[in-house]
């Protein structure tokens, strides 16, 4: 969005205290417009700044996400191989209960 320095609204107490020439008036708002430039600029360029700095965080979420899902499908096969192991030990337990009635 640009701003349209040609007409400015000053009081009459500020510009009876004013010799300004068409070119300083000129040249003010060529100020101005640069002003709005950089201004601009700065802005654009910290939004993107903070845009890569949120996809970084992003990709390193995604990536410790990942190392958790891992973490959570071991555990998985943990579970599943004690509930294999405790399943073997009650097949014998009853083997072994059998054989002593």
């Amino acid at each position: 969005m640009k701003t349209n320095y040609d007409n400015i609204c000053l009081s009459e107490k500020t510009t009876s205290g004013m010799t300004l020439t068409i070119d300083d008036q000129k040249f003010i708002k060529l100020l101005f417009d640069r002003q709005d430039e950089v201004t601009q600029e700065y802005v654009n360029d910290s939004i993107n700044e903070m845009l890569i700095k949120i996809l970084l965080e992003l990709k390193n979420i995604h990536i410790e996400i990942r190392a958790i899902n891992i973490e959570i499908k071991n555990i998985y096969t943990e579970i599943t191989d004690i509930r294999k192991i405790l399943s073997d030990h009650e097949l014998r337990l009853t083997i072994v209960e059998n054989k002593i009635k």
